[in-house]
């Protein structure tokens, strides 16, 4: 394709970034269509699987290419194997068959291919797939192309894993809301036959069977629980003979088995080959069983077996007396505001609303009266506070933890959380300078995901006023919803912010200049306050970049952008606007201060680049003010511009 300019990648990120199709179909279509236009190649092809089904796709664009591939695609092909294999972006300058095997997966890959442009989809050590873009001419791509190609490769993975999370968390959240449902069946009713329908029936819908049991245990022996409609009581009779057989073993269960020692005249009859015993407990005391016939060649996964033993338990709720009736209709309402609490989490990517929303729910879920959350500073043992509440939040927001300091930092370090009623006697507790000792009882969790802890969640109640077991169960199970929402908002900023970054110095780049200076002027007016407007060009770079090289030259920016970033206010934005060019946005700073700011980033430059130099690096520099220069960001740049460019021609010429 050629050279590019900056503003065609940042339009090609954020038209991948900011896809108005949400479904993974569309996104994926816009993605290779977008990645054509930028890259000016012929085809652009995606292979996605799924490694643990053995399940692959294949999407091309133009879609009138897609009538060529194949309707199946076969894992042991040499060709897909070859394309799974890829662990890093790469361009294939002249390629060929040889190099490119693709003729069996991609017919219209027969002739010839000339060059390619391959990255593999991966996040976090998830393989999901590979994309390429082919020309049909050689040395078609570059570098810089590689590279934004491999940023938009990185996006559509983490926009792959979140429809993986957020698919993972529907069915975990239907699961839950099953479980509710049953649970407010349950508690409607205190007629025992009525409570055992609703989980029979449940756990039928769940797994897909037609027929599901209860026994209980009366006078040393397992009865079937009857119901009026029951088409299977001729089996069911037969069960509980054979489980009664075994009574002396099954009665000391206390977890889920899966039973099929069946006698043969029994397995000729019926058409099921074992049973799940899934054990309805009370207290540890082993009330029965919930019995599910499985057919030859099904079992049970561990998600199924984990859902099923929920329902056995909420029968061995519906089993107990009436006391225990009202205290289970309670957590229906508490699963029920965990439900709607994970949906609301789901729906937003913000940092600070993410963030936000997570501490505000814990202290609902729980009515506790403040809390904090500590995340992990990467690469480093350290953690810093990121939300806060409470009479002491500003003491709290502005500590740094190590990992195994305090009980939120010890949280972090073993992975396992804490419910202490008399938190303040806990040795493990670090006090916050500035408070005082006060009598609290506290939940401290770790926000993990998968195995990795990325950080801690705190909460308290003042006095003693300790969290219940199912308060500590409850917010446990909401800590791996808030979790996972706040390492996708993680993701997702540090995603867009590659988009607005400039790769080598680090600075905010051009586009994002122009947004940002209209937001700082809207500011400015609106507050009736002045903004300086600052314009920097090194001198005599072209000349540097000639002596000594581009890689050297590209260590001068680098270093001169940190000279800037080390010596402007916190209130100051600095950008990199062009090649040698850098811009930097005052707000609320008249002339005087500017040139205050001006003449001390001048000594600075001196400082970092000495003038005995061979080629000498330094800066001219120009600024305007709003409003007294102009009221507009077009007028206040080139005011800028024309004065730097006023400064640079006083200068005497260089000569070597």
């Amino acid at each position: 394709m050629g050279s590019f300019k900056s503003n065609e990648t940042f339009e090609y990120l954020s038209g991948i970034i900011h896809s108005p199709f949400k479904n993974p179909e569309s996104f994926l279509e816009n993605f290779l269509s977008k990645t054509l236009f930028f890259s000016g190649g012929t085809i652009a092809v995606l292979l996605l699987w799924d490694p643990p089904t053995l399940s692959f796709q294949l999407k091309v664009f133009p879609r009138e290419m897609a009538f060529h591939l194949p309707s199946r695609i076969d894992p042991a092909d040499p060709e897909v194997e070859s394309l799974t294999q890829i662990k890093g972006p790469v361009i294939l300058e002249k390629c060929s068959l040889e190099d490119l095997p693709l003729g069996n997966i991609f017919p219209f890959f027969k002739s010839s291919i000339g060059s390619a442009l391959i990255a593999p989809l991966s996040l976090q050590g998830r393989s999901f797939g590979t994309v390429l873009v082919i020309s049909q001419r050689e040395n078609a791509f570059n570098k810089d192309q590689l590279d934004w190609f491999s940023i938009a490769s990185n996006i559509v993975s983490l926009f792959l894993e979140n429809q993986r999370q957020t698919q993972e968390n529907r069915s975990r959240l239907q699961q839950m809301k099953t479980l509710i449902d049953v649970s407010r069946q349950i508690n409607s009713t205190l007629y025992l036959e009525e409570a055992v329908r609703a989980v029979t029936r449940s756990a039928k819908d769940l797994l897909s069977l037609d027929e599901v049991f209860v026994f209980l245990i009366e006078e040393n022996r397992f009865v079937p629980f009857e119901l009026q409609e029951s088409r299977y009581s001729h089996l069911s009779a037969k069960l509980s003979e054979v489980f009664n057989a075994a009574f002396p073993e099954l009665r000391e269960q206390r977890k889920p088995i899966i039973f099929n020692q069946f006698p043969q005249d029994f397995l000729s009859s019926y058409s099921i080959s074992s049973t799940g015993l899934l054990p309805i407990l009370y207290q540890e005391k082993l009330l029965g069983f919930l019995v599910i016939p499985l057919p030859p060649k099904k079992t049970l996964l561990p998600e199924e077996l984990l859902v099923a033993q929920s329902l056995a338990n909420q029968c061995g709720v519906a089993i107990t007396n009436s006391r225990l009736f009202h205290e289970t209709r309670q957590k229906a309402d508490e699963f029920s505001s965990l439900f709607d609490i994970a949906q609301a989490l789901m729906g937003s990517m913000d940092m600070e609303e993410i963030v936000s929303k997570i501490l505000d729910s814990a202290q609902r879920l729980v009515e506790a009266d403040e809390g904090f959350i500590f995340e992990k500073v990467e690469g480093s043992q350290e953690m810093r506070c990121i939300a806060a509440s409470g009479s002491y939040q500003d003491q709290i927001k502005s500590m740094k933890i190590r990992i195994g300091e305090g009980i939120t930092g010890w949280v972090a370090k073993e992975g396992v959380g804490v419910n202490l009623a008399e938190a303040e006697l806990d040795p493990r507790v670090k006090q916050v300078n500035g408070t005082p000792v006060e009598e609290e009882s506290l939940i401290s969790l770790p926000l993990k995901i998968k195995d990795e802890v990325i950080g801690a969640m705190t909460v308290y109640r003042l006095g003693h006023r300790p969290f219940s077991d199912s308060e500590f169960r409850l917010i446990t199970i909401f800590s791996s919803f808030a979790a996972s929402a706040l390492y996708n908002a993680r993701l997702f900023k540090s995603v867009s912010e590659m988009a607005i970054t400039d790769y080598l110095t680090g600075l905010y780049n051009y586009r994002y200049f122009f947004r940002r200076l209209e937001e700082e002027l809207a500011f400015a007016q609106r507050h009736n306050q002045k903004l300086t407007l600052v314009y920097l060009d090194l001198d005599h770079f072209k000349k540097f970049n000639d002596i000594f090289g581009h890689r050297e030259g590209d260590k001068v920016l680098a270093k001169f952008a940190q000279v800037l970033k080390e010596n402007i206010r916190v209130s100051d934005v600095v950008f990199r606007y062009g090649g040698e060019e850098f811009v930097i946005i005052l707000p609320s700073t008249d002339s005087p201060e500017a040139e205050q700011i001006i003449q001390r980033l001048n000594t600075k430059i001196e400082e970092a680049f000495p003038p005995n130099l061979q080629v000498p690096i330094s800066a001219s520099i120009g600024y305007s003010v709003f409003p007294t220069d102009a009221t507009d960001g077009e007028t206040l740049l080139r005011i800028a511009d024309s004065r730097m460019y006023a400064q640079k021609g006083s200068k005497k010429a260089l000569s070597v």
